[in-house]
């Protein structure tokens, strides 16, 4: 009778280890994750990305050759440091708009939070900020994923909100909507290294034709979900992508050509508002 039970003892000390094994990013990759909750006419957003040292990097210079070039092309001699934020209240242009009309914001860092969370047990007169419904990875691994040496890292938190929002262009009814309170958003979970939150308000009307258009990160391939809920007053009358990101297709960008990309790289949708 010990037999059977010496050997179910045996398999299990030789069974394979069942660790996670630790992701990493290749050279060039950025992992994007965008949730939009639009709740009476403001929609919140939560842009996470994530990548390695090397393309982090890559992205940096991109950011700041950028900015030399608009500096010189304007005559100032200066590049205009739209990432050296200090009110988080302050509009920031949209994409449309020239990119020195800098806009300023916070560069504090928001707490940790659960990874799921959900808009409708907040009361539509809350005072507090509603935050998107965003699902993200969860972080299995213990101990750190990914490693940024600090004074990069924290180049990227400085200058990520303006630089990102900058990349967006955002429409309604073909009419350029403002993005005001970019600033650096809650503790990403695995496999992101920082998440950017921001706002923007829709026009009075009966009905919005929503673009949202990301062009950031032109030079990286990578993978991008977005997803786009209403809640309280508004109405999602169609759009193109999931409601929450749990829901979304994760699409590669690789080999993609650049029309198909751009159509992977944008959301379009229908809200409606109830009277």
């Amino acid at each position: 009778m010990k037999l059977p039970f010496l050997i179910m003892i045996a398999s299990l000390i030789n069974a394979p280890s069942t660790r996670p094994v630790v992701h990493k990013f290749e050279d060039g990759f950025v992992e994007r994750s965008v949730a939009i909750v639009v709740r009476n006419r403001t929609a919140y957003v939560e842009y996470s990305i994530g990548f390695n040292e090397s393309t982090l990097r890559d992205i940096l210079a991109s950011w700041n050759q950028a900015d030399a070039n608009i500096a010189q092309t304007s005559g100032t001699g200066q590049p205009h440091r739209r990432s050296d934020f200090k009110d988080s209240t302050h509009v920031l242009p949209s994409a449309n708009k020239d990119r020195q009309t800098a806009g300023e914001s916070s560069d504090s860092q928001a707490p940790d939070r659960e990874n799921t969370m959900n808009l409708e047990s907040a009361p539509a007169d809350s005072s507090e900020p509603v935050k998107p419904d965003v699902e993200l990875r969860k972080a299995d691994q213990s101990g750190p994923v990914h490693t940024i040496a600090p004074d990069i890292l924290s180049k990227l938190k400085r200058q990520a909100p303006a630089e990102i929002t900058n990349g967006l262009e955002i429409n309604c009814n073909g009419n350029p909507v403002d993005v005001v309170s970019a600033q650096e958003g809650p503790v990403p979970r695995h496999p992101f290294v920082m998440t950017v939150t921001f706002q923007f308000e829709l026009p009075e009307g009966e009905t919005c034709d929503l673009v949202f258009d990301d062009s950031n990160f032109p030079e990286q391939d990578g993978a991008v979900r977005y997803a786009l809920k209403a809640a309280g007053d508004s109405l999602l009358l169609r759009s193109n992508v999931a409601p929450i990101i749990v829901r979304a297709e994760r699409v590669e960008l690789k080999s993609l050509p650049m029309p198909q990309r751009k159509r992977q790289t944008s959301i379009n949708a229908r809200l409606g508002f109830a009277k």
